[in-house]
């Protein structure tokens, strides 16, 4: 397969993705908002799911926040 035809295939929701000002490269992060998303709904304290997230991916607690603003966004 060539890279236009997996773009022609995927057309259409990557243009909203373009538009919900969100990254390509977010794929990487949705298992992390998901574990985001579960420590939160036990009452899990921002703060600390940011810093244990962090650890566990090896990204910095700011990169966390702003992953989760990103895809917790409508679009």
């Amino acid at each position: 397969m060539k890279v236009v035809e997996l773009l022609k295939l995927f057309r259409e929701p990557l243009k909203m993705l373009s538009h919900s000002e969100s990254s390509i490269n977010d794929w990487q992060y949705v298992d992390m908002y998901d574990e985001y998303a579960v420590m939160k709904s036990h009452g899990v304290k921002t703060r600390s799911i940011a810093s244990e997230l962090s650890e566990r991916y090896g990204i910095g607690k700011s990169t966390v926040y702003k992953v989760i603003n990103r895809l917790s966004r409508e679009c």
